[in-house]
């Protein structure tokens, strides 16, 4: 049996305070750094896994609604991150 795994990346929060003041007020997800927006990032760190990972990108109430719909059926683990926690891109 292969391993895989269903990873959330929850896009719905929106840069405040110090944050927006620098880069405005967007989605953490679409903010660039180093020349890639932070879920680009999030992306390349999961491409190590040693495992088939399904990525649902949700940016609305819609499109978790329907990732959660669609992992219930699913047998593989589930990750959660919402878009404000950062992997360690140095």
């Amino acid at each position: 049996m292969s391993k895989s795994l269903n990873f959330i990346y929850d896009d719905r929060f929106i840069a405040e305070g110090a944050v927006a003041n620098i880069v405005g007020t967007r989605p953490y997800g679409s903010i660039v750094f180093k020349r890639k927006t932070l879920f680009e990032h999030v992306q390349v760190c999961l491409k190590s896994v040693n495992a088939s990972v399904k990525i649902y990108h949700i940016k609305n109430d819609a499109d978790f609604h329907s990732a959660v719909e669609e992992i219930t059926h699913s047998e593989s683990p589930l990750y959660y991150s919402p878009s404000y926690i950062v992997p360690n891109i140095d």
